[in-house]
């Protein structure tokens, strides 16, 4: 298994715990979501595709919000644009320190 993978999953893990604690609405589904996320991130760059992280990264961010917008029936704007900012940081972080790492 790639470094990538296991650091957009902690990462991702990290960023759940923070929106669990730090944000009102947030439920436990969070960390579940931004898990998967990392996940997902870390293992596009892992992939051998001409991949635009930058762009792909907030575009499954805002896949994986709407899901959290829909079960939370909360505010789209809002459940979207922080999945891409979320999106964006993870995937920054990833590619950072997967260069430094390895």
């Amino acid at each position: 298994m790639d470094k990538r993978i296991i650091i957009g999953l902690v990462l991702g893990l990290l960023a759940g715990l923070v929106q669990y604690f730090w944000f009102p609405n947030a439920t436990s589904l969070n960390i579940i979501v931004n898990a998967v996320l990392g996940l997902i991130i870390g293992f596009s760059h892992t992939s051998k595709l001409p991949l635009k992280h930058f762009v792909v990264a907030p575009l499954i961010g805002l896949i994986l919000y709407a899901v959290l917008a829909i079960q939370n029936n909360t505010a789209w704007l809002d459940e979207l644009a922080t999945g891409a900012i979320f999106g964006l940081l993870i995937t920054y972080l990833v590619s950072l320190l997967g260069k430094k790492m390895g």
